[in-house]
């Protein structure tokens, strides 16, 4: 039996065993639980929020979780322009067409685009002797998709009335 004996001899699994570790490795294990429990709370939370996609999808489009997996994008397109004129989806429009629901989805992209083409942004940085150089870390572009997802466009992908 595994927690009975080890390759020594006898020795019961315990939490006893724990305090033998050294403090590292129990500092590591410690955030390795954190952030266990963080991202399965983050997926708790998540849950409703997929919930109510399942039934949008299953009653307002018409297609199935198993139809889901299959369908092609212009089935999407076309139950959502007929989900418009049923029930007003987008409130700004009284039609909806393909190009509408394209630009809706991308449209924080477009205006990181923008961004980026205007040079608005930072993305060079100065190296002794080596001149300018192109850099746009990771982190930098998270935080930027942070600020446009949560203090410049609404849940709704609308540029808020304050930033105006």
């Amino acid at each position: 039996d595994l927690f009975s004996a080890d390759c020594h001899g006898p020795a019961p699994m315990s939490l006893q065993r724990l305090s033998t570790l050294p403090p590292f490795s129990i500092a590591m294990l410690s955030l390795f639980g954190l952030g266990w429990i963080f991202c399965f709370l983050t997926f708790l939370l998540s849950v409703p929020e997929l919930v109510e996609m399942k039934i949008f999808y299953r009653d307002v489009l018409k297609i199935s979780s198993d139809e889901l997996q299959t369908v092609p994008w212009s089935v999407v397109l076309k139950q959502l322009i007929e989900a418009q004129r049923v029930h007003q989806l987008c409130i700004t429009v009284r039609e909806l067409d393909q190009l509408d629901i394209t630009n809706l989805i991308t449209r924080r992209t477009n205006y990181m685009i923008a961004l980026y083409a205007k040079n608005t942004l930072p993305t060079e940085i100065s190296i002794p002797f080596l001149g300018e150089w192109q850099f746009m870390p990771l982190v930098l572009q998270w935080n930027i998709d942070y600020v446009l997802s949560r203090c410049i466009f609404d849940g709704y992908s609308n540029v808020r009335p304050r930033v105006m």
